[in-house]
């Protein structure tokens, strides 16, 4: 039997996404959403869709709260994708309401709230797990299976570099769940593709990190667009990242570089790999090929068998809270200008 599922919040951008993994994916039955209360007039003027046309698309039943909308549809797992100052008690409710929680990126926005979700999951033994994006890249998970194999060696170094879009000078930042005041932002967003990289592939505890932001192509952006970081693991091993938010195509592309022992591995990817410029949008591309695999879809796909078969999780909780730590670290030091020692305090 497929598992039924319910979408929490409605105004992000992977509210539509999971909903989209969960209709072509044959183990997922998408039944309901918790709109929370959102007003149609705040999501029109974030962009996004009315919550009846949110649930039109999908043909899914609408429900206020998360618990309420557990209950009444007997849900088997809910996607958490409201906004980052609320996920914590959302995914609390789901799992004590008995469901399984899967989480948008980034998880959440402190360490305080992730503690309270691994322990929801682990008193109502449900699973619960993050979107971790990068790791499903189907190049980087290539690359990452033969580094893990020991292809190169032992790993010395590895560096992400994670590139994504551009805040234009009209961007509405107020009422954003994701880039609002308060929230994640670009920090946390990018933060976490960089910071699950590295973690994935240098199997050591992280001691130390540095890391400086700036805002250099969006001075009407509320967040950094440009930042560069390191972190320290416990053996001497050293880990980089470089986050960019400040073109304007808008489209992702990942690097990542694995320096061993024995070797050397480097992955690349151009998310759309061929692009026209046109003078009638001076501002856009016209993107006609995509290379990239549906790194959602599978990442959906990997946590359901987990649920399903009993499977060991792909992105524990713990990793996931590693993750948020570190991106909360390179956080402090750029506020600071100083490196800021590992596990955090306070």
């Amino acid at each position: 039997m497929p598992l039924r599922a319910g979408i929490c919040g409605v105004g992000s951008y992977y509210s539509g996404a999971f909903a989209g993994a969960s209709m072509k994916n044959p183990d997922i039955e998408l039944v309901a959403y918790a709109h929370l209360d959102q007003s149609n007039e705040e999501l029109t003027r974030l962009r996004a869709r009315t919550r009846e046309a949110f649930g039109a698309q999908y043909g899914i039943r609408a429900y206020s709260q998360v618990a309420e909308m557990v209950k009444a549809e007997s849900l088997d797992l809910v996607f958490v994708t409201c906004p980052d100052n609320r996920k914590p008690e959302q995914a609390v409710a789901a799992m004590d309401a008995g469901a399984h929680a899967y989480m948008s990126k980034p998880m959440c926005m402190s360490l305080a709230g992730a503690d309270a979700m691994i322990a929801a999951a682990e008193r109502n033994k449900v699973c619960f797990s993050a979107l971790l994006p990068g790791r499903d890249d189907g190049a980087i998970r290539a690359m990452a299976t033969r580094v893990q194999a020991g292809e190169i060696g032992k790993v010395i170094t590895v560096r992400a570099w994670i590139q994504h879009g551009c805040f234009g000078p009209k961007t509405v930042f107020e009422g954003s769940g994701e880039f609002g005041p308060g929230q994640g932002g670009v920090n946390l967003s990018l933060g976490f593709y960089a910071a699950d990289l590295l973690l994935w592939l240098i199997d050591s505890r992280p001691v130390r990190a540095y890391a400086e932001y700036d805002n250099l192509a969006t001075p009407h952006s509320i967040w950094m667009d440009t930042g560069k970081g390191l972190v320290r693991f416990a053996d001497g091993r050293m880990g980089s990242m470089d986050l960019i938010f400040n073109v304007s195509c808008g489209a992702p592309a990942w690097e990542m570089e694995v320096v061993g022992t024995d070797g050397i591995a480097r992955a690349h990817l151009d998310v759309t790999e061929c692009v026209i410029w046109h003078k009638e949008d001076p501002r856009s591309s016209r993107a006609f090929y995509r290379n990239q695999n549906d790194v959602i879809g599978d990442a959906v796909g990997r946590f359901v068998r987990s649920v399903r078969d009993g499977a060991p999780l792909d992105v524990t909780p713990e990793h996931a809270r590693g993750v948020l730590e570190l991106s909360l670290a390179w956080n402090r030091s750029a506020a600071e200008h100083c490196p800021v020692a590992l596990p955090l305090e306070g």
